[in-house]
């Protein structure tokens, strides 16, 4: 079943655009990395600005 599933979001992504399969392949593996990236950016954005508030 997994199989069929992975071939039906392939061809609805070849349907949509062609570089879509690259883009879900990275980003399927870096996700996860990136959001807790973003999350520590926006932490260490915030900390200096509240300290420089006070």
């Amino acid at each position: 079943m997994r199989i069929l599933f992975v071939a039906l979001l392939l061809l609805i992504s070849l349907s949509f655009c062609s570089g879509c399969i690259i883009g879900l392949l990275v980003g399927m593996a870096d996700d996860q990395t990136r959001n807790l990236d973003a999350d520590n950016a926006v932490q260490n954005l915030k900390k200096p600005s509240r300290a420089r508030r006070r």
